[in-house]
């Protein structure tokens, strides 16, 4: 070891003198979210990094334009993209017509794959906005618009069966007595 503190720059080893105590250099540690220094290493992210990397948004600029256009929130404040966020922190993500909520488990700068994303945020939704995403899914299948192209074999059975003549007509009603 002394051989390697002997091959470092003069101002090197006594930066390390000065901040830590000895000569030693800086052992260089893993940046995986599964590294055990990996959480003490950050405390603080960035908004649109953290949006992109547990896949909320495809890209990064557009998880940025979202927060520049005050799509995203931090406890109902508009946020900047550069805005810091830590673990704890709960987000509103207004797509229209809902407002998903989102609390931050643990940061991470890293893309990951859709499988780790539970162990990085929770889903905190309330159930009436998540009523009002089925209601307009509901809505958006019942309205064609015109010139969609043809139906499919299962919505013209249910127009059909919507619009048929009621399967009984009986004179042997009489309303009148």
């Amino acid at each position: 070891m002394a051989e390697l503190t002997q091959s470092l720059p003069r101002n090197y080893r006594s930066a390390c003198v000065a901040v830590f105590g000895s000569a030693q250099p800086l052992m260089p540690f893993s940046r995986s979210p599964f590294h055990e220094n990996y959480k003490a290493m950050k405390t603080e992210i960035r908004i649109d990094k953290w949006l992109w990397a547990v896949r909320l948004f495809k890209t990064r600029s557009l998880a940025a334009e979202a927060c520049k256009k005050g799509k995203i929130s931090i406890d109902g404040i508009p946020t900047k993209p550069s805005r810091n966020i830590k673990a704890g922190d709960i987000l509103q993500i207004r797509k229209a017509p809902v407002i998903f909520s989102f609390k931050v488990l643990a940061l991470t700068e890293n893309r990951m794959n859709a499988k780790l994303v539970p162990a990085f945020m929770e889903n905190v939704t309330t159930k009436d906005q998540l009523e009002i995403l089925e209601l307009s899914r509901l809505a958006d299948n019942l309205n064609r618009a015109k010139g969609s192209g043809r139906p499919t074999k299962k919505e013209r059975r249910d127009m059909e069966e919507f619009t048929e003549q009621p399967l009984f007509i009986d004179d042997e009603w009489d309303f009148e007595s």
